[in-house]
This record gives structure tokens, C-alpha cells and sequence, in this order.
């Protein structure tokens, strides 16, 4: 087996944070990310030589014992955010992000897709009411949006089998 692979990744984020009220408080974020892996590699494999310890491919003495392959990847993906939240008193807080992510695994019609998420979160442990020493920070979260994930590389392909008795097509 011979294989190489290269990756970097990279991210910038810029947050502004703004007192708005005596008890309101506000955030803006901005963010970026950018990722890109090669792989490149390839193989050869043998069995049933024709000279006993001599492991050399030409040696194989039959052509259903051997087998090279061979494969290369690069993936890139780019994102970039925005999201803004509202915290009234420490204890109610509302939060906003917005998302454009691309990537070279989706076809050329659909490299880009926007997310989105909204949620509210209450600080039941910042009320008066709350009594309970043993527990600093007691909260619940309500939320909605939209997620996504990058398919494995190979997902974007339609794959062709070739052996010794035939061939066959598939998704990959």
C-alpha cells in the first residue's frame, strides 16, 4: 500500500458585544471556515507465487490472485455564519444564526445550502424562587431549525464494478 494525504482547515471569527439597556445585552458574531483534504493511494496485491518467498507481482502464477488498485480524493468546504443573541437580565436569552455552507461533495447545481436556527433559553436558576444549593445553573431551551451534514466522498459518485465474471453499476 502507498498512500498520501494532505488537510488544512481554518476559521475567523469576529464577535461585537454591546450593552443596549441597563439589563439587555447583545451579540453579533461573524464566521468563516474553510477545509480542504487530498488523498491520493494505490495498491497491489498477489498471492500463489510461482517461486516459493520471491514476492514480486510478476511472479503470481495465477491472474485471479492478483489485484491493483488505485484511488484519489479532494474535498474542499466553505462556511460562513452569522448569529446574534439578546440576554435580558441573565436570565431570559434569545439567539439567532444564520449559515451558508458549500462544499465540492454536493454536484455543481448543489454545492451551497443555508441553515438556519432560532432558540430561547430560560434561567430558571437566575429567578428569586430558585432554591436548590446543590445545582448553580438549571436552564431550558427551546429551539428550531434546520441542520445538514456532508455526504461521505464516495456518495457522489455512481460506482462501476469490473471482475472476472461480469460488471455491475450501483451508488456508491
Amino acid at each position: 500500500d502507498n498512500s498520501q494525504s494532505d488537510s488544512f482547515n481554518g476559521s475567523a471569527t469576529a464577535t461585537l458585544r454591546r450593552q443596549l439597556k441597563p439589563d439587555l445585552n447583545g451579540k453579533l458574531s461573524f464566521r468563516a471556515l474553510v477545509d480542504q483534504s487530498k488523498n491520493v493511494n494505490s495498491s497491489a496485491y498477489g498471492e500463489e507465487f510461482l517461486v516459493a518467498d520471491t514476492f514480486d507481482l510478476d511472479n503470481v502464477s495465477n491472474s485471479a490472485s492478483f489485484d491493483v488498485g488505485s484511488g484519489r480524493s479532494e474535498t474542499r468546504n466553505l462556511g460562513f455564519f452569522a448569529a446574534t443573541s439578546l440576554d435580558y437580565k441573565d436570565k431570559y436569552i434569545f439567539d439567532a444564526t444564520s449559515g451558508r455552507n458549500g462544499s465540492s461533495r454536493f454536484g455543481a447545481d448543489h454545492r451551497w445550502a443555508s441553515f438556519g436556527r432560532v432558540s430561547g433559553v430560560w434561567r430558571i436558576s437566575e429567578e428569586n424562587f430558585w432554591t436548590v444549593p446543590f445545582m448553580s445553573d438549571f436552564r431550558v431551551r427551546a429551539s428550531m431549525g434546520t441542520a445538514g451534514s456532508t455526504p461521505n466522498f464516495s456518495a457522489q459518485y455512481e460506482t462501476y464494478s469490473v471482475t472476472t465474471t461480469g460488471m455491475s453499476t450501483g451508488q456508491a
